[in-house]
């Protein structure tokens, strides 16, 4: 009976921490800071990748929900808990661009999370 319920007790325990759902996304670079919501075909999603980039999401009160750091091609896979299925803030920032700080919906399986970022233009010391 004991082996029965250790095993009852692992495969609960399974299924709690299986209880999420995988957000993919991409970095890459673009002509304004801003996080959003696009089709699995989206042209943009094909794009060169920003590699590096720490991506963190939030929840309306302000709860890191997950966070990842973009590929070597730009892409991400972040594990979201269910419970967490409405709007939520995604911010990412790099040295080289502008922040990114968007609300967008949680997507479904045939969407992905697109962060756009604008790179900084540096001016020279020289004023040149």
């Amino acid at each position: 009976m004991n082996r029965f319920m250790a095993t009852g007790l692992l495969l609960g325990l399974l299924l709690v921490a299986g209880c999420g759902r995988a957000l993919k996304g991409r970095v890459i670079d673009g002509p304004s800071s801003v996080a959003l919501i696009v089709a699995i075909g989206d042209d943009r999603l094909t794009q060169p990748g920003v590699v590096g980039v720490p991506i963190k999401l939030y929840s309306d009160d302000g709860i890191v929900i997950g966070e990842t750091i973009s590929g070597e091609d730009g892409e991400f896979k972040l594990s979201v808990d269910n419970q967490y299925s409405g709007k939520f803030r995604v911010r990412a920032d790099t040295d080289q661009h502008l922040d990114v700080n968007s609300i967008v919906y949680m997507p479904g399986d045939e969407k992905r999370l697109l962060v756009i970022l604008e790179r900084v233009v540096q001016n020279d010391e020289d004023g040149g």
